[in-house]
């Protein structure tokens, strides 16, 4: 569901009271001058009338279709409750698009925290777009090219490059293509490239279940250990060790089976 842009208001602490302001001028009518304003609340819903995002800032500027703000905080609600809260040093909106600038930060409410140094909130779209960041939970950190965040659906996605790590159950660095996340896995695709801590990978898809911490690698899954090579069509990495399935095939590396007195 697309949230409705409602009538935004703007409350103006001025001497002796406060103020009320449309947000846009309308359509015909003369650019007003810039008005200076504190305590800054604006808000949205969607077609239900359902709080979709409020924004408070300290103070901004508005002049026409232009509102600029400085130190903004964005929530933003999903089904009755807060799923993200976005923070940065000024924002500024024309239209149906909104851009947050320096040191931008967003936590979501599924333990995430999203660094940037510029993201874009396309309201009519629900998106919430950037070039490059930083993200981060417990035993995970990505970071990526060219990420998107479908706010109706309260997901992520990355598509063009990341390097990322996975400190669960072992630590595994990956690079890849693209990335999809939502608050239970992630979703790792394209040509991926995985180094452990003694062992290394080469797959297309990697799930990881953020809940019983489960590593799963999927198509033409190769692998190289220190005491021997395999390929699989799938390997599982739990906390309890790994499990090969799917047209198993192992080499062993020369001298496995030796004693420790090399008999």
């Amino acid at each position: 569901m697309h949230r409705a842009r409602s009538l935004l208001l703007v409350a103006l602490a001025v001497i002796g009271g406060a103020v009320t302001l449309p947000l846009r001028s309308s359509p015909g009518e003369e650019a007003s001058p810039a008005t200076r304003a504190t305590g800054v609340v604006l808000r949205g819903y969607d077609a239900e009338g359902n709080a979709a995002w409020m924004v408070t800032a300290a103070d901004g500027t508005i002049q026409a279709d232009v509102g600029s703000l400085a130190s903004p905080e964005i929530v933003f609600y999903k089904a009755g409750r807060e799923a993200l809260r976005a923070r940065s040093e000024t924002l500024v909106s024309a239209g149906k698009e909104a851009v947050l600038r320096g040191n931008v930060v967003i936590s979501s409410d599924d333990g995430y925290r999203l660094e940037t140094d510029e993201l874009v909130w396309n309201q009519s779209a629900d998106l919430l777009t950037s070039h490059r960041v930083a993200i981060a939970s417990e035993g995970v950190t990505v970071d990526a090219h060219e990420f998107l965040y479908l706010l109706n659906e309260d997901r992520w996605s990355v598509s063009e490059g990341f390097t990322a790590t996975i400190d669960r159950p072992s630590l595994l660095r990956v690079v890849g293509k693209t990335l999809e996340g939502d608050g239970e896995r992630l979703v790792l695709s394209g040509e991926l490239s995985i180094e452990g801590e003694d062992e290394t990978y080469s797959c297309e898809r990697i799930d990881y279940e953020r809940a019983n911490e489960e590593v799963r690698l999927s198509g033409s899954v190769r692998g190289t250990l220190s005491w021997a090579t395999l390929s699989a069509d799938a390997i599982t990495l739990t906390t309890a060790g790994s499990e090969a399935t799917g047209a198993v095939r192992v080499v062993l590396e020369p001298g496995f089976f030796r004693s420790e007195n090399g008999a």
